[in-house]
Formats: C-alpha cells, structure tokens, sequence
C-alpha cells in the first residue's frame, strides 16, 4: 500500500486555512484534470476527473467522506475511487500547525489499490501517484493564499 507524505507553508492563518479545506467546492478544486464535482453535504462529495497512466486514459469517479475534523488543527478523509477497471480506497490525513501568522499544512495519504493500475506495477504508478498527491496539495495551498 503507497503512502505518501508532504508538507506545504501557507500564508494564510491557520483558521483560513483550516475553512479552506473543509469546503468541499474549495478542496476539490485542488484535484487536477476535474470535470465535474457534486457536493452531497458538508462532509460528503464526488468528484469526477481524467486520469492517464501509463496506457490507461480515462474518467475516475471518487467519492470524499470527512471521517473526523478537529477545528482549526485536523481533518481526516476517507475516498473511494473507481474508474479504469480500477479501485483505490484512500485514507488522507491533514495537519495544520500555526507558524508566525503562517500555516503548516502536514499531509499524509495512504492508498490501497487494485484492478489494472494496480497490475502496472508500483515503480510505473508510484511516481504518477506521486505527482498527483503532491499536486492537490500544491493548488490548496495557491488557492488558500489567493482566497
């Protein structure tokens, strides 16, 4: 199972930072190649988006559930993806921590996945998936800073 793990500072305050993510319409923008995104609540959405790797090219549904959020310091997701005769369940856990007016935002993501991307083989998807983690948290934290 990949983990990935990273760190962004933002300069945004902590509590701007924390309103951010918990908004789905907000964290979904993060994701690259979106197509369409349906907030169900306030802690539940969907979002569809183009993937490619490798020679697989195509749609993947995701499904977000917040499993737990401590204001202003912690959220916890839970997404569950299909798309490309492929699943990933994905645990994401994100830290904020106060710094001189600035925020710390501390990820980690843990990732189960099968079907064919899973059959690539993990040297062909690591890096992909890489890029793509480290990619969402990127545009957050441009995002929150423009926000």
């Amino acid at each position: 199972m990949p983990q990935f793990e990273g760190s962004e500072e933002i300069k945004a305050p902590l509590k701007k930072v924390f309103e951010f993510i918990t908004n789905p319409e907000n964290f979904s923008k993060g994701i690259p190649d979106i197509e369409e995104i349906s907030v169900k609540s306030q802690d539940s959405f969907r979002v569809i988006a183009k993937l490619g790797i490798s020679f697989l090219k195509g749609r993947f549904t995701t499904d977000f559930t917040v499993k737990e959020k401590r204001e202003p310091e912690f959220i916890s997701l839970y997404a569950h993806g299909s798309g490309l005769q492929s699943m990933v369940d994905a645990n994401i856990k994100v830290n904020l921590i106060s710094k001189n007016g600035s925020c710390l935002m501390k990820w980690e993501v843990d990732l189960k996945i099968s079907g064919m991307i899973a059959s690539l083989g993990q040297r062909v998807i690591e890096p992909v998936i890489k890029k793509i983690v480290d990619e969402i948290f990127g545009n957050i934290k441009r995002n929150v800073e423009k926000f």
